[in-house]
């Protein structure tokens, strides 16, 4: 009986030792996972959404060379108040609507707003 608890306890400190080992050879990529598990927690959403260059694979774009133009503008679009009040509930930091090419709405909330990013994916 005392051989098969000190073989457990081997297997029991060697499995230990190997998710000790995996953890820290894989931290980065269990942090990414934990952020994105978290991505929609009320307290942390603003966070992790200006922040999402930190939880998934990206690359920058450049714009170019060419001269920047404006998107042009259309007629204006008012939303409606139930709206108002979902982005208010939601925390939403920007918001943009394009039709037919034009911009018919834009609001974008600076205090919170971290940065404009655009992703892909990494494979």
């Amino acid at each position: 009986m005392r051989k098969v608890l000190k073989w457990l306890g081997r297997i029991a400190l060697a499995l230990v030792l190997a998710t000790a080992v995996i953890g820290v050879w894989k931290r980065a990529e269990i942090a990414r996972l934990y952020g994105v598990v978290t991505l929609f927690d009320a307290p942390n959403i603003v966070q992790n959404f200006s922040h999402m260059d930190d939880l998934f694979f990206h690359a920058p774009m450049s714009r170019g060379d060419g001269p920047v133009s404006p998107l042009p503008q259309g007629a204006a679009y008012d939303l409606p108040q139930d709206v108002q009040d979902w982005i208010v509930a939601r925390s939403i930091t920007g918001l943009v609507i394009l039709q037919g090419g034009e911009q018919r709405h834009a609001m974008v909330d600076p205090p919170r707003l971290g940065r404009w990013r655009i992703y892909r994916d990494r494979h």
